[in-house]
């Protein structure tokens, strides 16, 4: 699995709990917008002129609150998944909304809003463009702000390298991890799971095989998936 340390403890206590070898290589790090969050800053300034704030990732949940003058804010918060939400209420603030499936489609096409009303998204640079369709196709107004980047993370050590690639299976959680980890690792392990459609995308686009999608895209379905790919 490829994700940084902090993200990956629930996922990785939970596959030790099923006796699970797991070897984590983080591959990428949120780090602030390029402008060091100044944008960020003066929108968030100015919530009041939105119906809702989108949060899309934890990630995003923390350089929000780091960035907002004062939180929890006024309006009501809908976020993408399960893991979101939990930041959020880590945060002290309260969640309003979460979709059935926590896909970026899902948000915008269940987020109860009517015609008209005005969603502000806080997102990573190279968020893709469900979001703002759903909510376009319903009359939304919809603004994003980069909340944080991702930045490869340098420096492993060739025995953890060599540790995923001898590995039954990998794991993708976001699409963005999808290339660094074969410039990295290479075509290895063949089995592949993935958290949900876009990075089953962008591992299909890589010219891999997609063993298992988790269903729900979370911690619990990515669990569930490796579970059913390895015992098949």
């Amino acid at each position: 699995m490829c994700r940084p340390p902090r993200r990956a403890r629930s996922l990785v206590a939970g596959l030790e709990a099923l006796g699970a070898e797991v070897v984590n290589l983080p591959l990428l790090k949120p780090v602030p917008a390029t402008d060091g969050g100044i944008e960020l800053s003066t929108r968030l300034a100015s919530l009041t002129d939105h119906d809702w704030l989108v949060l899309t990732s934890a990630s995003a949940v923390t350089f929000v609150v780091e960035a907002a003058a004062s939180w929890p804010p006024l309006g009501p918060i809908a976020v993408i998944g399960p893991a979101t939400r939990d930041a959020v209420l880590e945060s002290g603030s309260e969640v309003a909304f979460v979709p059935g499936t926590a896909t970026a489609a899902s948000l915008g096409n269940e987020l109860p809003i009517d015609p008209g009303q005005r969603v502000l998204a806080a997102v990573a640079e190279l968020a893709g463009p469900e979001l703002e369709l759903a909510l376009a196709a319903r009359g939304a107004f919809f603004e994003a702000i980069v909340a944080y980047r991702l930045e490869a993370i340098e420096g492993h050590e060739p025995e953890l390298l060599a540790a995923a690639a001898d590995a039954d299976v990998v794991l993708f959680t976001s699409p963005s991890t999808v290339e660094r980890y074969l410039s990295l690792v290479g075509p290895h392990p063949e089995l592949v799971v993935t958290i949900g459609p876009r990075t089953s995308t962008a591992v299909l686009e890589a010219g891999r095989v997609v063993a298992a999608e988790a269903d729900p895209h979370g911690v619990d379905g990515l669990i569930d998936a490796v579970v059913n790919t390895i015992g098949s």
